[in-house]
């Protein structure tokens, strides 16, 4: 159901944007970010991997997301965004022993689905910082993992049964936006957070993303937005 109610209010806003004039925006955001996983169950299921090593640490790997935005200002302060993002994200660990490293790096691919409330604070004419948060779908697209033991590398592909396809969660964003001859310059920086777990079948554990990132909205209607 809520599901549902994320993809109908999307399409509100999407709808509301074709005869809104002004007071919708288009836009495309880039992030570079660090995905990790948190909860008893994955601290649980690293320890169980650790073997003939003397120790595992919880490894966050690289990612990113890029993708448009739609923005549908109801306020001069207040406004809904939405995004439609390809994102990389999962996490990993590193099993020690001594000077030995074996790093176990499982990448996914999500389309991400933030639906935000978007508050302003002006600074001066056409400058703001700003926060939003909202709601998150994320549709799993497609999942790897990466062991990289000493200078040797190896892939594969796990079930998509050991996933779940769709995770509901929340997305925050503090940021600055400026109008820069007629186009808008962001620079945000932000944390979500999965409250389905993102990997079955090992008790509690959640995809976290903190990330910082730029983009560009386009359409300024001036300090009246």
């Amino acid at each position: 159901m809520l599901k549902k109610i994320l993809i109908l209010i999307m399409g509100l806003i999407l709808v509301s944007g074709l005869t809104a004039g002004e007071k919708i925006r288009f836009g495309m955001i880039g992030t570079f970010s660090m995905p990790f996983y948190t909860g008893s169950g994955y601290s649980s299921f690293m320890d169980n991997q650790i073997g003939s090593f003397e120790k595992v640490q919880n490894n966050p790997i690289l990612g990113f997301s890029l993708g448009p935005t739609v923005e549908y200002s109801f306020h001069s302060r207040l406004s809904l965004q939405t995004e439609l993002l390809l994102s990389a994200a999962g996490g990993g660990y590193v099993l020690v022993s001594g000077d030995e490293r074996e790093a176990h790096l499982i990448n996914k691919f999500n389309l991400d689905i933030p639906v935000m409330l978007k508050y302003r604070i002006p600074l001066k004419k056409d400058r703001w910082v700003y926060f939003m948060a909202g709601p998150q779908l994320s549709i799993l697209l497609a999942e790897s993992e990466i062991v990289q033991d000493g200078h040797e590398y190896n892939k594969h592909t796990n079930s998509r049964d050991m996933y779940n396809p769709v995770g509901l969660g929340v997305m925050t964003a503090l940021g600055w936006q400026g109008e820069m001859k007629k186009v808008d310059v962001l620079l945000e920086l932000r944390y979500s957070r999965d409250f389905t777990r993102s990997i079955r079948d090992i008790g509690s554990n959640y995809q976290n993303v903190v990330s910082i990132g730029t983009g560009l909205k386009f359409g300024t209607a001036g300090e009246n937005r």
